[in-house]
């Protein structure tokens, strides 16, 4: 389903493979788990990959939905379960992630904007380089 409406709709693919998303989760036994809404005939139909990266916070790795069943707002249960599940149950930090595109060389205003109705606040992180002149 990622790999599906990545190419659909940016015509890109997900920085990581099923292979490297395995082996983080075998790697990082118990930190890495896979949250999923499921229809009626327990198809996935919305999910996303969280990873407890601290002792008090977690990262949210790629969110995709089966956009057939948009009419049953599986995105915004999902949301909500894992904000429950991490943010008042376990009382972590919760970080959608990024919101960029094309090697994070563009910004995505569109998942931006989705994040953000989840009370997430969009940052940009800036990146500087120091050269000791010689």
């Amino acid at each position: 389903m990622l790999v599906r409406n990545l190419d659909t709709r940016f015509g890109t693919a997900p920085t990581h493979s099923l292979d490297e998303m395995t082996r983080i989760r075998t790697l990082c036994d118990g930190e890495v788990e896979l949250h999923v809404v499921l229809d009626r005939a327990d198809r996935i139909v919305a999910g996303t990959v969280v990873f407890d990266v601290s002792a008090t916070g977690s990262h949210c790795f790629y969110f995709a939905q089966d956009y057939s069943t948009a009419e049953l707002r599986p995105m915004p249960l999902l949301m909500h379960a894992i904000n429950h599940e991490y943010v008042v149950r376990r009382r972590r930090r919760l970080n959608y992630g990024v919101f960029t595109a094309r090697g994070a060389t563009e910004l995505n205003l569109s998942l931006s904007r989705f994040k953000s109705e989840f009370a997430s606040v969009p940052s940009i992180r800036r990146r500087f380089t120091w050269r000791r002149n010689a």
